[in-house]
């Protein structure tokens, strides 16, 4: 799931979290309250702001939740279809991330 204009995520359930978001909005947000959580860093994003990945990875480590944080390469945009960002590769192994989290947490 990526938002394209607006950097806002979704919480599906106060147990886990999938968000795309501007990069340190996270810290913001409270997804380190969340028991699991994926971050989903564009291409660009991370060249915006390389350390970025480094303080999301060290605050959950230190709030002693579990997390993934991956940069992906494609840009901001990437899931969205009919995006100019939009690609294929990426997206898919995106929703493949998206579909495995479902799969495995929300139980």
């Amino acid at each position: 799931m990526c938002d394209d204009d607006i950097h806002q995520g979704l919480m599906l359930d106060p147990a886990i979290s999938r968000r795309t978001f501007g990069l340190m909005t996270v810290a913001a947000t409270g997804v380190a309250s969340a028991a699991y959580a994926e971050a989903a860093i564009a291409q660009n994003g991370d060249m915006s702001q390389p350390d970025a990945k480094d303080v999301l990875k060290k605050t959950f480590a230190d709030t002693g939740r579990t997390a993934t944080v991956e940069v992906y390469p494609a840009n901001h945009g990437w899931c969205v279809k009919d995006g100019a960002a939009y690609n294929e590769a990426a997206a898919e192994r995106a929703w493949t991330e998206l579909s495995n989290l479902y799969k495995t947490r929300l139980v």
